[in-house]
């Protein structure tokens, strides 16, 4: 029998590396269930041919009572599998859940689903996200992105997306390159762009993460005869619909989103959280198989919007 458990252990040591508790206590209870089946009855049916005796009757009399303790496993195996079951209904069909706590490059990571949709909370440095179509940021309204020093979601990415030597020496500037030959190609080299333009680039470096464009949103504007900016925060809602709209374009599923303002706009963050996360939700509505990461540098900024989520969805 040494064979079954080998193959028992292999089923196993799968469904515990996909870290769901669900599939690893149904798969556990399943391969244990199984195993006592399968191996009790083949045991049965060499022993009862080596006596000589009747197979089926002897296989029946032998197996019977460890039968019964296996259907039990099973039993409570299949109750889980259809509580797992019930609760992905629930999702697909509108309701939000918290499902676990995810491990990754992260401080904290809060997932949650919405009408097919995949909502992940992340805090954390922005370029150490990966495996995701879409990166957003946040930019003027003269598409003049922040410098490579900055701690700026777009200073931070566009250090990233920068392609450097084995010396870690920045060699091409893709972000700066890539605006240039749009401003180019659209004839804005010195004009100002309407506030919720989106503009896509290349991912440069990050392509080896996984990564495939960035989207540049407009959501700053410079004052009249001043070197100050503002952020009208209706900004916000028309930047998240073109980033939607232009993910459906490219035929992208998957972007990273900051919450817009939380930054050096200094805006109230608690009311930056609540227009992007409606935002984000309205967008959903009209989406599917969509998979958003809601990003945040501070944890505490991250702890308001798992609140005001489960505060909305009432969690």
């Amino acid at each position: 029998m040494e064979w079954l458990k080998i193959n028992s252990s292999k089923v196993i040591d799968f469904l515990i590396r996909k870290k769901s508790a669900v599939y690893m206590v149904s798969g556990v209870l399943t391969a244990g269930g199984v195993e006592i089946i399968a191996g009790r009855f083949i045991e049965s049916i060499i022993w009862n041919y080596l006596l000589g005796k009747n197979i089926v009757s002897g296989v029946l009399s032998d197996v019977s009572p460890l039968y019964g303790v296996s259907i039990v496993f099973l039993a409570v195996a299949l109750v889980v599998f259809e509580r797992f079951m019930i609760h992905k209904e629930n999702i697909n069909s509108g309701n939000i859940s918290k499902i676990r706590p995810l491990n990754g490059n992260f401080t904290k990571s809060c997932e949650f689903f919405f009408k097919g949709n995949r909502i992940i909370c992340i805090d954390g440095p922005i370029n150490h996200i990966s495996s995701v179509d879409v990166i957003c940021t946040s930019e003027n309204n003269y598409l003049e992105p922040a410098k490579l020093s900055s701690s700026s979601t777009s200073g931070r990415v566009r250090k990233a997306v920068a392609k450097k030597s084995i010396s870690g020496e920045i060699i091409e500037d893709v972000v700066i390159n890539d605006i240039s030959e749009w401003k180019r190609q659209n004839n804005a080299l010195g004009k100002t762009l309407p506030l919720g333009t989106v503009v896509e680039t290349s991912s440069g470096e990050l392509v080896s993460k996984g990564i495939k464009n960035i989207f540049h949103v407009i959501t700053v504007r410079q004052k009249e005869n001043s070197n100050e900016y503002e952020m009208p925060l209706d900004t916000i809602s028309s930047g998240i619909n073109e980033i939607f709209r232009k993910l459906n374009e490219l035929s992208l599923s998957s972007v990273s989103i900051p919450v817009f303002g939380a930054g050096s706009a200094n805006k109230d963050i608690t009311e930056c959280i609540k227009i992007t996360c409606d935002s984000i939700f309205n967008s959903l509505e009209r989406n599917t198989n969509k998979l958003v990461y809601i990003s945040t540098y501070r944890e505490s900024d991250h702890k308001k919007v798992v609140a005001y989520i489960k505060n909305i969805t009432n969690e």
